[in-house]
């Protein structure tokens, strides 16, 4: 009956008629007022990250600059400056002259994005929201965007925060499961990839606008072409006088160099080959499955260093960290650096004195590496009366019949 009384359904009804019909529709306009005003606050506190907290939109300002609290003493500074001063290759470029070089890498029109995807792998850390803003706010936006969820006790909510994002540009997708598979799990992911580049991102960088243009055009230079390139790097310690290695992360002299650091002072300026990267890693997809080629140590702990040894050992490829301009936030990787910094993820406490949690295992894991016959670069930079050793690798029964009369022959 009701139906029958709509506009367009007929006669209008009579008046007492309307009048009762009214009545029994007002409560329900206010029920439905009631629900849609429940529904729009749930979607509130859900979608909009600083209601909960789980997600925040901007990060400080001062967490992008480097307070007088941070900076360590006078005299140790002094001695990472000059161990930091030793590595750097004055002949590297620039990030302006690397920028002025020649390169095939095609800037996508407006509407367009590049071929890349960006793995963002989180667990509980608030930045979701500025990573997402910071990435499709860039010059050249990727075409994909993954988040990857593992074991994330805010999985729900961080996958509802990356699907209140829509850009036509770029395609965003959540890979969430119960399984924390950690580092490794990343990786794995990021070998499906259906673009020709990819870049595995830590959920403490925050890239300024112009910094995903600038690694395409680099990958996309004769310079680069063989490289994977980060923001954060390490080189690992010389042996000592009795051909041992100490511990990557010795103050003593006899740890290795992190950079860019500006608790010492440190950065980088032009660009430097490095045995592994922190942090970011923008590469090839094809070349990620190098990664596996041999099995880890350990799967808790090490994919960076996994992942520059055995590009470097299997495939002759390098790891480089890109030099920015320090006086514009634009062309940094990591705009707010005190992030890493208040929440380290990879070492644990006690990370910086060499006691961390996972310290020793990521230890053992380049002493394993370099047993294996891997190389770090003080250790390839030594005089040739020192590089005595030989490798000889053999992957297959029939490369090692071929080999045998050669070997052979070698031990005579």
């Amino acid at each position: 009956q009701v139906a029958a009384m709509l506009p367009g359904a007929g006669p209008a009804p009579p008046a007492h008629v309307r009048k009762r019909l009214a009545a029994c529709l007002t409560p329900a306009r206010a029920l439905c007022s009631l629900i849609a005003a429940a529904i729009l606050l749930a979607a509130a506190l859900v979608l909009l990250p600083g209601a909960e907290e789980d997600c925040v939109r901007a990060i400080p300002e001062e967490m992008g600059k480097v307070r007088a609290s941070d900076l360590k003493p006078a005299q140790l500074r002094a001695r990472r400056v000059a161990e930091f001063e030793s590595v750097v290759e004055p002949t590297r470029p620039t990030l302006r002259e690397i920028m002025a070089l020649p390169s095939a890498f095609a800037r996508p029109g407006a509407n367009s994005s590049a071929s890349l995807t960006v793995v963002l792998n989180h667990f509980k850390r608030k930045t979701l929201c500025v990573q997402l803003e910071a990435l499709l706010g860039q010059s050249v936006v990727p075409s994909h965007i993954w988040l990857v969820l593992f074991g994330s006790p805010v999985a729900r909510r961080l996958a509802r925060v990356a699907a209140s994002y829509r850009d036509p540009r770029t395609a965003i997708s959540v890979i969430e499961s119960n399984l924390n598979l950690k580092y490794y799990g990343r990786m794995q992911v990021a070998v499906r990839a259906p673009t020709e580049f990819v870049l595995v991102l830590d959920d403490d960088m925050i890239p300024g606008e112009l910094f995903l243009e600038q690694m395409l055009h680099a990958a996309h230079t004769r310079e680069f072409e063989r490289a994977v390139l980060g923001s954060i790097g390490w080189i690992l310690p010389r042996p000592g006088a009795d051909a041992r290695f100490g511990s990557y992360r010795d103050l003593n002299g006899s740890g290795g160099v992190y950079f860019p650091d500006e608790a010492y002072g440190l950065l980088v300026e032009r660009a430097m080959e490095t045995d592994y990267l922190c942090s970011l890693w923008f590469t090839r997809t094809s070349w990620l499955a190098a990664l596996f080629r041999e099995r880890p140590s350990t799967f808790a702990t090490a994919e960076d260093l996994q992942l520059s040894l055995e590009l470097r050992k299997y495939a002759g490829v390098r790891s480089v960290v890109m030099p920015v301009e320090q006086d514009d936030k634009r062309t940094w990787a990591d705009t707010a650096h005190r992030l890493a910094w208040l929440e380290a993820t990879t070492t644990g406490p006690g990370a910086a004195a060499g006691t961390g949690s996972n310290t020793p295992t990521r230890d053992k894991a380049w002493w394993l590496g370099l047993a294996g016959g891997g190389s770090s670069r003080l250790v390839r930079e030594r005089p040739a009366s020192l590089r005595e050793q030989v490798l000889l690798v053999i992957t297959s029964v029939s490369d090692a019949a071929a080999i045998r009369p050669i070997y052979q022959g070698l031990l005579r």
